[in-house]
């Protein structure tokens, strides 16, 4: 199989994108999880990575944190289906690629906005910030990522300000209602200015709060950390999470 992998690793550096039909071909002819054979697919391509960060001068810090990610995705892996690997693996690309950075706690890359939302139009560059399953989320670390983005980023961008854009469940205006007000969470919303938000039926992130058992009826998930247990009650009355989208604007000329 060392061939077939080698060529698989060649034709990404070529181009190829979409790994993941082949990636499962092998592990089809294998006792390997295809979720390990994704993860160790981008780690065989991490050495590669940093000579490229190097030409193109991002400092070496940046490659060691963008690479992080492949951790934070080993370790989601493990908690949701008990294997190490990812079950994402088409997400990791743009890192590979120099599209997506992490900037300490944070990650970023710079996209177009997808529609008008007022104070946005479609086609407006933004920032786009990623959240990785990497501890605690402090007011005082995302700050940090901010300011080192807005450095990092502010020649690719026209003027002094730059809109930075996050599209996550943490911005959920609902969570208020069964979070702590002093919860890293409802602090890190408020740094936003909120431009849409829904309802999530669905329930699609609730495996980030509860891992295998997120499919679980409220009565039977897990109820070891504050979240789960003040989630788990919210889900006993019908209720759920969410969606949010919102701004953070960013200028060099203001505080």
């Amino acid at each position: 199989h060392v061939p077939a992998f080698s060529q698989l690793i060649d034709a990404f550096w070529e181009g190829e994108n979409d790994v993941v039909p082949a990636l499962d071909a092998i592990a089809d002819t294998t006792s390997v999880s295809p979720y390990t054979l994704y993860l160790l697919f981008f780690v065989c391509l991490a050495r590669d990575t940093r000579e490229h960060y190097a030409e193109a001068g991002i400092p070496d810090e940046i490659y060691v944190e963008s690479m992080m990610d492949l951790k934070w995705k080993l370790l989601e892996c493990m908690q949701v289906h008990g294997v190490p690997g990812t079950f994402v693996p088409t997400w990791f690309p743009d890192f590979f690629r120099r599209k997506r950075f992490a900037l300490g706690r944070l990650q970023f890359e710079k996209i177009d906005f997808y529609h008008d939302t007022p104070p946005l139009r479609k086609g407006d560059p933004v920032l786009n910030i990623h959240i990785p399953s990497a501890g605690p989320l402090t007011v005082d670390a995302c700050m940090d990522s901010f300011r080192r983005a807005y450095a990092f980023y502010r020649d690719s961008f026209d003027g002094s300000s730059i809109v930075f854009l996050c599209h996550s469940w943490l911005l959920y205006p609902g969570n208020a209602e069964f979070l702590p007000k002093d919860s890293n969470i409802l602090t890190f919303a408020n740094l936003f200015q909120l431009i849409e938000s829904w309802d999530d039926e669905k329930g699609t992130d609730l495996w980030r709060i509860f891992g295998a058992d997120w499919k679980n009826p409220p009565e039977a998930l897990p109820r070891n950390t504050s979240i789960q247990r003040a989630l788990s009650d919210r889900l006993a009355t019908g209720k759920g999470l969410g969606m949010g989208v919102g701004i953070l604007v960013l200028d060099e000329t203001k505080k």
